[in-house]
C-alpha cells in the first residue's frame, strides 16, 4: 500500500465516525427532548400535504367514489352515544346495510373493551 492511500482511508474513517456520532445525537435528541417530536411531526405532515396538493385528485378515485358510501361518526353520534358507539349499534346497522345493497361492510373500529351484552356479534 502506498503512502498516498493512507490519508484517504483516514478521512473516510473519520467521516464515518462523525456521521455515526451525528446520527446518534439526532436520535438521542429526538427521544430526550420530546419537543422535537412535535416539530418533526408537523414538518412531516406539511410535506405530506404538499405532496398530495402537487399530485392533485386521482381520476380513478373519483370514479370509485360513486359506488362507495362512507358511514362516519359525527358530532351528533358522539353526543348521543359518547366517544365509543356500543357494539349493538354496529350490529343493528349490518342487516340494514345489506338490505340496502351493500356488497361489503368494513368497520374501521377497534373493539378493545369486552362487551357484557349479546349484541348480535355474529352480524359483525
Amino acid at each position: 500500500m502506498n503512502s498516498s492511500s493512507r490519508p484517504k482511508i483516514g478521512f473516510v474513517l473519520v467521516g464515518g465516525v462523525l456521521l455515526l456520532v451525528a446520527l446518534a445525537l439526532a436520535i438521542g435528541a429526538r427521544f430526550y427532548f420530546p419537543i422535537t417530536a412535535g416539530f418533526l411531526e408537523k414538518t412531516e405532515l406539511r410535506a405530506l400535504d404538499a405532496r398530495f396538493h402537487l399530485r392533485g385528485p386521482l381520476a380513478e378515485l373519483q370514479r370509485i367514489s360513486k359506488r362507495v358510501a362512507i358511514v362516519a361518526m359525527d358530532d351528533a353520534a358522539t353526543q348521543k352515544f359518547g366517544a365509543t358507539i356500543p357494539r349493538e349499534i354496529h350490529a343493528q346497522r349490518v342487516p340494514q346495510l345489506k338490505k340496502d345493497g351493500a356488497k361489503a361492510i368494513i368497520f374501521d373500529v377497534i373493539f378493545a373493551d369486552p362487551t357484557r351484552q349479546n349484541c348480535g356479534a355474529a352480524n359483525l
